[in-house]
């Protein structure tokens, strides 16, 4: 069409749906509130706008709108225009492509935009074991029972919500006997310890063995 209209601004509705800070946050249903503009020097009437994804992490819920007319020059904003789920799997950091396409009928403009993706990224710091019962070395010896404290930084840019950290060893003769620990939120940036106690090694675990531990989040 003559009259092109394209997208001058995103507005990311979470207010209700998501966390309310404006942004596209991993597990969020939200809404685009969108600004189009008539750059062209006609009048448009009639303008369908189709909004579309292609990344798999997105799931267009509502991507149609229509626009009775727009006059050249002009600016029309369009509140909760679209909506969409995030899936929890998304990455922190990642630029989503998306594209609004108008359409009169007759011809066709699309404008392609990106948003970036908030997600939490979980970061291990480091391990003090703490054995007062055993030799008091800070090492994890056979026959011994110590306390983990686990060091975890939440280095994302959104906040963490429902988080469970469980511990786990593949060996048989390691015993967590309270492996789960589960925390309401992480906010961005926030560092904890996580704390399991009386974690034991078995006697007839060779000394010098070398015992691979997970923790899962």
């Amino acid at each position: 069409m003559k009259d092109t209209s394209i997208i001058s601004e995103c507005i990311i509705e979470d207010g209700t749906t998501g966390n309310g800070n404006g942004q596209l946050d991993y597990g969020e249903t939200v809404g685009f509130t969108v600004s189009v503009e008539n750059v062209g020097v006609d009048n448009a009437s009639g303008v369908n706008l189709i909004l579309s994804c292609d990344d798999p992490l997105i799931t267009l819920i509502d991507a149609e709108e229509y626009l009775a007319g727009i006059n050249s020059g002009a600016t029309c904003t369009l509140n909760d225009a679209f909506a969409l789920e995030i899936s929890p799997d998304v990455l922190d950091g990642a630029e989503i492509s998306f594209e609004l396409t108008a359409s009169d009928g007759d011809s066709t403009w699309v404008s392609p935009f990106s948003i970036t993706a908030h997600a939490p990224e979980f970061i291990y710091g480091s391990i003090l074991i703490d054995d007062p019962a055993g030799n008091g070395d800070n090492h994890f010896d056979p026959g011994e029972t110590a306390d983990f404290n686990i060091t975890i930084e939440n280095a994302g840019s959104s906040d963490a919500t429902g988080i469970s950290f469980v511990l786990a060893s593949t060996e048989p003769l390691i015993i967590i006997p309270s492996d789960s620990i589960y925390q309401s939120s992480l906010t961005a940036g926030e560092e904890i310890v996580l704390f399991y106690p009386n974690v034991s090694a078995n006697p007839d675990l060779p000394q010098g063995d070398s015992v691979a531990f997970a923790l899962s989040i």
